[in-house]
């Protein structure tokens, strides 16, 4: 009775090939799928990996594009460092001294002595320990910025309110290049007169 209860069980589940499900050697049988013992035939196999195929692009394309949204980030990131820095030294400025730099801007890589990026630091009173932008002093800084040629210009405009109370509004602009497109940062600073 027990082996017709677990055959009774499992029966909608199992092809039989004729044989009964309340038979005794129903478990018994070698082969309980019809007896065939073939493999896949090629047909089965190409189908088969076109189909594994179809459900991979999807998933490898989403790493391509992740790691593109991942470097537009990176760079959007750090020109917004960078412009953030050259506003907190427009503040340490003589008023006098900010002036505009035209668009494309000045390189941030080998450029000239310009209070923002060159000399990076400064931590001696001569200039003999100024850390600047270069490949020799600062190879892995240096590459990134060559690589998406990173620049910055200052838009500046006096504003004047009387005698004596004026200000300076700036604006900051980073470029860089990324997938063959000119991509911008623009940041708006307002530098009284102390």
């Amino acid at each position: 009775m027990r082996s017709s209860a677990i055959s009774n069980f499992f029966a909608p589940f199992v092809p039989f090939c004729g044989k009964s499900p309340s038979s005794t050697n129903f478990f018994a049988s070698s082969a309980p799928f019809c007896g065939t013992n073939r493999g896949l035939s090629f047909l089965e196999v190409v189908i088969s990996m076109a189909v594994l195929v179809m459900c991979i692009l999807p998933v490898m394309n989403m790493f391509g594009t992740s790691g593109r949204a991942v470097q537009k980030s990176q760079n959007l990131g750090f020109a917004v460092g960078l412009a953030h820095r050259i506003s907190q030294h427009l503040f340490t400025k003589p008023f006098t001294e900010i002036n505009s730099i035209s668009l494309p801007g000045n390189s941030i890589t080998d450029g000239p002595d310009d209070g923002f990026f060159n000399p990076m630091e400064n931590f001696t009173a001569n200039s003999a320990g100024a850390l600047r932008v270069t490949k020799a002093q600062m190879p892995d800084l240096y590459n990134f910025l060559q690589k998406f040629d990173f620049r910055f210009s200052l838009i500046v405009n006096n504003v004047s309110f009387g005698t004596g109370d004026e200000m300076k509004t700036v604006g900051v602009v980073i470029t860089w290049k990324e997938g063959g497109q000119n991509l911008l940062y623009r940041m708006q600073v307002n530098v009284p007169r102390i």
